[in-house]
């Protein structure tokens, strides 16, 4: 039963990290989630102010979508824009 957790854990990563090599908004929202898991880390650990972490946390959203709101303009679906 453990190496079957093992396995399907390890084909779980496998799949995020050819989603992230071959999705550009998939590996996008994996940096934003871990730029927040970090700057939640430090905030928590004393390292930056509550301040600078909601300026982090600003950055990084900006970091995610640069067009400030306009990422949907860039969706398709079925070659069709949504």
């Amino acid at each position: 039963m453990e190496q079957a957790s093992r396995a399907a854990a390890a084909h779980g990563e496998t799949l995020d990290r050819l989603r992230a090599k071959y999705n550009p908004l998939y590996s996008a929202s994996k940096q934003y989630e871990s730029a927040l898991e970090e700057i939640s880390f430090a905030e928590r650990e004393g390292a930056i102010s509550a301040q600078m972490a909601e300026q982090a946390r600003a950055r990084a959203a900006q970091t995610l979508d640069p067009g400030g709101g306009k990422i949907s303009e860039n969706i398709f679906i079925d070659g069709v824009p949504r």
